[in-house]
């Protein structure tokens, strides 16, 4: 379809926000027709907050060819996700990213396990949302 924007990579990686920031994330990167999606938290070697993400499907190669709907935030966990035990993770804060395609929702959340005093920067630049807040 003309005008259609197409998934065409998706990457779970380590990424910065700016060619020269020292500043990094773990996330993901989204390759499509039309742009480069980068959504991610904060990433701290030491693992510090214990933070981190995961995605709803163990095969990301599935959305691939997939047109990309839209992308939204939400606080609500809209598909079950195993997440890693780490201790204390009842005190865990949430970002749950909504990728809706023609072949249905990627979900992808976002943690960060704290004493509520250490947020932790969450992002998501796109052409759709452009988020820049803590978890």
């Amino acid at each position: 379809m003309p005008g259609t924007e197409t998934i065409i990579k998706i990457e779970r990686t380590v990424f910065k926000t700016m060619k020269f920031s020292a500043t990094e994330y773990i996330g993901y990167l989204i390759q499509t027709s039309d742009q480069l999606i980068k959504i991610g938290i904060l990433n701290d070697p030491e693992d510090l907050y214990r933070s981190g993400c995961q995605a709803s499907s163990d095969d990301l190669a599935e959305f691939i060819g997939s047109p990309l709907l839209s992308i939204s935030v939400s606080e609500q966990e809209v598909m079950p996700i195993a997440l890693p035990e780490i201790e204390d993770f009842e005190l865990a804060n949430f970002k749950h990213v909504n990728i809706e395609t023609s072949l249905g929702l990627l979900q992808i959340t976002f943690y960060n396990v704290s004493n509520k005093y250490l947020d932790r920067e969450f992002v998501i630049l796109s052409k759709q949302v452009n988020i820049q807040d803590t978890i």
